[in-house]
């Protein structure tokens, strides 16, 4: 019996030993792969005149954004003057001008074309044109636990997602219905560990595809797509920043300082004349904006708790969806 006793003993030091091993084997590997990676992939878009916006964006991330770490700048451009393109960390790769709002919805192709060098970087990061780093940004904006990042959107910080403009065609692959979401991201500023980042961007760039071919495209683009990946993640998996990290140059929020600023596009160009269906992007906002009111009117006679209201309220939600 005694003897039993101590084999038993000594088989189960063994698992023990052979899993604690293998756990060892497995942790090595994944430092050693880290150890071997660059820093920070920068992916950066700038076709037709938003090459403007290129040197103070540089110079500001160079200054403030995560000093501690080396930073690779990938930029998708048309321009052939661009600001330190003979810098060994300023990569360019030659873009054709898609247009509006191709060059923003198909950006997810366009990253997935430099795939093989981005898997080279621990993290990859997308910035719009007008972003600028006003403030010192440390390690603090990087994912650790999480996967991804995202931030959030300036127009609807605290407000109800009754009146986020979700894309709500129910034959979009963007399609969120009314009352779902907790928070609206803006695809100004998003990233993440590269691989879970180059993840996301094959299967958006496939949502739109699919749109494509069933002549559809979303309310905001690549933004309702992004809003669409968002809500189905598990919150343990992203990192969500605030306004401090998106800050918009149209409204005042003194809650938060800027340490990422959004510049005023029109400052540098006339927006309208480089988004020729302006008309159409209008008449979207309009509707949009007259859905806002709707829901917001909605939601004060809701709060009556009379549920006649609440129940007329539900069915305009869904009429409005379809």
């Amino acid at each position: 019996m005694q003897k039993t006793y101590y084999i038993l003993i000594f088989l189960i030091l063994l698992i023990f030993r052979i899993r604690a091993k293998d756990e060892y084997k497995s942790l090595r590997k994944k430092y050693s792969i880290n150890k071997n990676k660059k820093d920070i992939a920068i992916v950066y878009i700038c076709l037709g005149k938003y090459d403007v916006l290129w040197k103070e964006f540089y110079e500001s991330m160079k200054e403030k954004f995560i000093t501690s770490m080396t930073k690779d700048y990938y930029i998708f451009t048309d321009s052939k003057n661009i600001y330190k393109k003979e810098e060994d960390n300023v990569h360019i790769i030659e873009q054709k001008d898609l247009g509006w709002p191709g060059n923003t919805l198909y950006r997810f192709n366009m990253f997935l074309s430099q795939k093989e060098e981005l898997l080279k970087f621990k993290y990859i990061f997308f910035f719009n044109a007008n972003v600028i780093c006003k403030q010192e940004v440390g390690e603090e904006f990087l994912p650790k636990n999480e996967r991804l990042l995202f931030v959030q959107h300036g127009n609807f910080y605290n407000e109800s997602n009754l009146i986020f403009t979700y894309e709500r065609n129910v034959n979009s692959t963007a399609y969120i219905p009314f009352g779902k979401g907790k928070h609206y991201v803006q695809g100004s500023i998003n990233g993440g560990k590269a691989n879970d980042f180059l993840q996301m961007c094959e299967v958006l760039k496939n949502r739109i595809a699919e749109d494509d071919k069933n002549n559809i495209v979303a309310i905001w683009h690549d933004e309702s797509h992004l809003n669409r990946y968002f809500l189905d993640l598990d919150p343990s998996q992203y990192r969500l920043l605030n306004i401090s990290y998106n800050y918009p140059c149209w409204k005042n929020i003194p809650e938060f300082e800027p340490k990422i600023f959004l510049r005023d596009k029109n400052k540098y160009f006339d927006v309208s004349k480089i988004k020729n269906n302006l008309i159409n992007i209008n008449k979207i906002k309009r509707k949009s904006s007259k859905y806002q009111k709707f829901l917001l009117l909605c939601k004060k006679k809701c709060q009556n708790n009379n549920r006649k209201l609440k129940k007329y309220c539900k069915k305009c939600f869904l009429d409005m969806s379809n």
